[in-house]
């Protein structure tokens, strides 16, 4: 009695995927960037921007634990001394005289990071331009005392894209869900610009789910 062989069907090995998965990937990523380039390079900034502050942040951290208080004041209206990175492209000078230099004299940060577009900070309400900035001030609403300088701090960067989840416009359910001053339970919320991605020294129980 003869047997019959089959041909062995030869199937694909596990590098033979990987490395077809990775070229789809690149071909992938190379088309969304064909198609809305100038989008995918805005979601790439606004990374690079939250990255950032975060580094920033950090710094800002330690520097507390060591010092028990964070640089101060810088306001929200600052457009010289320091306190956004919009001062001359640069968030200091080279005397380290501005605010935020401390971080760099004590060996917290090598160099203060750029908004990569760096257009120009006018205040936390500006409808328009990209910069990074800082505030830690002394801050009254209503008649009560929502912040003290050096006790707090609010570092920010103006988002491109508009639907990203983390700007203030995008937090919680509507854009009136906002995080609050220091103050808690009893602050104001934070009314600044929609385009915000607002990270906090601070955290209040009212804040809306995704407030950094």
């Amino acid at each position: 009695m003869s047997i019959e062989k089959r041909p062995l069907s030869k199937g694909f090995t596990l590098v033979e995927l990987l490395v077809t998965v990775a070229v789809l990937g690149v071909l992938a990523t190379i088309a969304l960037v064909i198609i809305d380039p100038a989008s995918r390079f805005a979601q790439a900034r606004d990374a690079q921007r939250k990255t950032d502050l975060r580094q920033v942040a950090n710094a800002l951290d330690a520097y507390f634990v060591e010092f028990g208080q964070y640089p101060s004041p810088c306001d929200c209206t600052q457009v010289e001394g320091g306190c956004s990175s919009a001062n001359s492209s640069s968030w200091h000078t080279e005397t380290l005289s501005a605010v935020l230099d401390v971080l760099i004299a004590e060996g917290y940060l090598k160099q203060l990071p750029v908004d990569p577009s760096n257009t120009g900070f006018f205040s936390v309400w500006q409808s328009a331009g990209t910069s990074y900035f800082y505030v830690s001030e002394d801050i009254d609403l209503m008649g009560s005392e929502e912040a003290v300088a050096g006790e707090y701090y609010m570092l920010g960067a103006f988002l491109e894209n508009e639907n990203d989840s983390s700007t203030l416009d995008n937090l919680g359910i509507s854009p009136s869900d906002r995080p609050d001053w220091p103050n808690c339970p009893f602050a104001e919320d934070i009314g600044f610009d929609g385009r915000l991605y607002l990270i906090r020294s601070y955290k209040c129980d009212s804040d809306p789910i995704g407030s950094l």
